[in-house]
Order: C-alpha cells, then sequence, then structure tokens
C-alpha cells in the first residue's frame, strides 16, 4: 500500500486554487491578527538556551498570560476548523456555517490539539523516533473531527489511526518534506522583507515589523499545516472507502 506524494501535492495545490480567498481572510482574522497582537502587547520571552532559569521564565511568562495565551490558541483553532470544514466537507458549506460547525466542536478541537501534542511529546521523549511517526499517524485528526463531525477527540484520533494504517511512515516523510521546504522558504522570504523594511524605515518602527513579519511567517506556515491534512484526509479517505 502505497501513498501517492504528487497526488497529494496536486490536491494540496487544487484546494488552494479553489479556496484562496477565504483561506486567507480567515487565516487572517483568526491567525494572522492574534499572533501580530502577542508579538506587539505580550511578547514571549526569548529561550536563547534551555536550562532550569530559561524555563522558569516561560513558565512565569504563560502564568502572567495565560487568559491571553488561551485566546489566541482558540482564535487559531476555530479558524483552522473552518477552513478545514471549507476545504472537505461534502456539503460545500458556506464560511458563516464553516465557523459555526467549528465554534460548536471548538472544546473538541482544542482537546484533540492537547491530545495529540501530548502523543508526539511522549513519543519524541522516547527516543524521538516514536514520536516521529505518531506524526504521521495522528496528522488528519483534526481533519476528521470536522469532515465527519466527530466531537470525541479520542474517536478523531483512533479515524486518523485508521486511514494512516500501513502508511504512517510515508505520511509522516510528506509532511517532512513539506514542512522543511515550507519553513526554508517562508523564514528566507520573512529575512529578506525584514532587511529591507529595516532599510526603508525608521527605527522606532522595529518592534512592529518584526511582530508584522513573524505574524505573517506563522500564517503562511498555518495554511500549509492545513492545506496538508486537509489533501491527505482526502486522499486517506478516498482510498479507503474504495471509491
Amino acid at each position: 500500500m502505497k501513498l501517492s506524494y504528487d497526488a497529494v501535492w496536486q490536491d494540496v495545490m487544487r484546494l488552494l486554487r479553489a479556496h484562496a480567498d477565504m483561506i486567507f481572510v480567515l487565516t487572517g482574522v483568526f491567525i494572522f491578527l492574534p499572533w501580530l497582537a502577542q508579538a506587539l502587547y505580550f511578547p514571549p520571552p526569548a529561550m536563547v538556551r534551555f536550562d532550569a532559569a530559561s524555563l522558569q521564565t516561560y513558565l512565569t511568562y504563560l502564568q502572567d498570560n495565560f487568559p491571553a495565551i488561551l485566546a489566541q490558541r482558540l482564535m487559531g483553532l476555530l479558524g483552522t476548523g473552518a477552513i478545514l470544514t471549507l476545504l472537505i466537507c461534502a456539503d460545500r458549506p458556506t464560511v458563516g456555517d464553516a465557523i459555526k460547525r467549528a465554534g460548536r466542536l471548538l472544546p473538541s478541537l482544542l482537546m484533540i490539539d492537547i491530545l495529540v501534542q501530548t502523543l508526539w511529546t511522549l513519543g519524541l521523549l522516547a527516543l524521538i523516533i516514536p514520536g516521529l511517526y505518531l506524526m504521521g499517524r495522528t496528522c488528519v485528526s483534526q481533519a476528521a473531527m470536522m469532515a465527519e463531525q466527530i466531537a470525541n477527540p479520542l474517536r478523531a484520533t483512533a479515524r486518523s489511526f485508521a486511514l494512516t494504517n500501513q502508511i504512517g511512515w510515508q505520511v509522516f516523510g510528506f509532511i517532512a518534506i513539506i514542512g522543511v521546504v515550507t519553513w526554508i522558504g517562508t523564514s528566507a522570504a520573512m529575512t529578506v522583507i525584514g532587511v529591507v523594511a529595516k532599510l526603508l524605515l525608521p527605527a522606532a518602527a522595529t518592534t512592529q515589523i518584526q511582530g508584522v513579519l513573524a505574524a505573517a511567517s506563522t500564517s503562511l506556515i498555518s495554511i500549509v499545516a492545513i492545506l496538508v491534512p486537509a489533501a491527505l484526509y482526502r486522499q486517506l479517505s478516498t482510498r479507503n472507502s474504495g471509491t
């Protein structure tokens, strides 16, 4: 059983072309603006090194800004759920309906986010390789939740495991390739834009420039992180249904 990387990538581009306007609007509202607010009003501390002092500083930051951080995360999950609904639901919902469906499942989206992140972390701590494998097996959990309206996070995760049966490493390979290319391309583009902006704009605008670029970079990566699981879900659910 083999996953066609070419077929999945073609579907990624097909989804982007068909829904580009709504993807960018929803990403701007639910992902870009909350990340920009974080960068400007409650920026996280710079983690120069991974030691006890740095970890304590970061934990203090989380405690002091927990309501704002939670609100930002919920906004991102709401946008992610709405975009996934637009991309993969067969009944072609409107933008308003997509947001409503994501809102109804928002607690489940938060719980599955925590569940999947916990699985990845535990897997990475267990000699790294199990964590990479789990990334491949759970990457369509949110897509399955929105497409099939599965409110139970455990059932949605189990659905992802079922869809990626026997191809976990192939799925991880695809998301790893796309992830690395996206990260390199986004980082290079943001660096060039940042340098040009600093040369053209006054020094007083440096903080705002960095905030905008950080939010833009996160938004672009988020779009890819939504499109890839959506295309994978479409391909795998079609394969498993035998159509």
